[in-house]
């Protein structure tokens, strides 16, 4: 096999990888991105997903994304065209969002105002999408609120007890009157 052949076999085979790895990721990233009051963030999520900010699934998610780190470490874009680089890029941006929210900003860990998004966020997205409420939606629902209390006992030990003022003000500020507005909500 000629060297020409062989650098677009190993382009080919490393540009597929990195389509596995995006496919892959972005699965992953559907299960474990935090619900965000900022609508630039929303995805599907699979079905019956809840929010799951247990210090075992923080664990997990670390570990996880630094196999992804690797992996698309392990590619050379060099060669590839201009559109390819820049695919690899994004997703470099992407793994590099989520070391950001984990590492950085951590607000899983000094943000209370975090939770209201990771409990009611969670429920408002599902409100969003216009009636009907058919079964799956409304079991959705169900599932998500019942997993509100599990995600509390969660921010209780997540949540540095030195956290930010503000922050605990925001979310203080989310929750008045959360029973009034959430009984106005109507299936119908």
């Amino acid at each position: 096999m000629n060297s020409i052949a062989q650098d677009t076999i190993s382009h080919t085979s490393a540009y597929e990888q990195l389509q596995d790895l995006a496919r892959n990721f972005w699965r992953w990233r559907a299960e474990h991105q935090p619900v965000s009051s900022d609508d630039i963030p929303r995805i599907e999520r699979p079905p019956s997903w809840v929010p799951d900010w247990s210090i075992k699934t923080l664990r997990a998610r670390r570990t996880d994304l630094a196999c992804f780190e690797a992996e698309w470490k392990s590619i050379d874009p060099s060669s590839w065209s201009i559109t390819e680089q820049v695919d690899y890029r994004l997703i470099g941006s992407a793994l590099a969002r989520v070391r950001w929210e984990l590492d950085i900003t951590r607000s899983h860990e000094i943000n209370p105002d975090f939770y209201i998004n990771q409990t009611l966020g969670a429920i408002y997205l599902l409100l969003l999408p216009p009636p009907p409420f058919d079964q799956q939606r409304s079991a959705e629902l169900v599932t998500r609120m019942r997993n509100i209390p599990r995600t509390v006992a969660e921010a209780k030990i997540n949540l540095d007890p030195a956290a930010v003022k503000p922050f605990a003000l925001a979310a203080l500020e989310k929750l008045k009157d959360v029973d009034g507005r959430l009984s106005k909500w109507s299936p119908s």
